[in-house]
């Protein structure tokens, strides 16, 4: 769920309700040196139990660094799966910020490489879900 108002993506923990940057944790994911952006999520579907398994591990540990929130211990964290669907309500939530969001109230000025940071982290984010 995105908040409109400020762009901020809440979710549920297990434990209660969190509030996060989705570029930081956008960034986060795609930066995660275990976790594939482009693999990983579509092994887990891939229909070869071990490399499923395997992907949706990884897939789980990346979105827990990511959003901050432990493995489920009998009482709090989140279940693998709970952090593989977190994933995709994310990048579902991502997609609609794009399509929404205009990016004009903050500065436009170029980077070295020619597009401003949050320009380039929104057409990055076109790969979510």
């Amino acid at each position: 769920m995105i908040d409109k108002k400020r762009s901020i993506f809440a979710f549920w923990d297990g434990r209660r309700l969190q509030r996060v940057d989705p570029l930081v944790v956008y960034r986060q994911l795609s930066l995660d040196p275990e976790f594939n952006w482009d693999e990983d999520p579509k092994l887990i579907d891939s229909g070869d139990e071990k490399m499923s398994l395997a992907a949706m591990q990884r897939t789980a540990s990346a979105v827990r660094r990511s959003f901050g929130v432990g493995e489920y211990d009998g009482q709090q964290g989140m279940t693998e799966a709970e952090c593989v669907q977190l994933l995709v309500t994310f990048c579902e939530a991502m997609q609609t910020l794009k399509k929404n969001t205009s990016l004009s109230p903050i500065s436009r000025e170029p980077t070295e490489s020619g597009s401003s940071d949050v320009e380039s982290a929104t057409k990055s984010a076109s790969a979510c879900g």
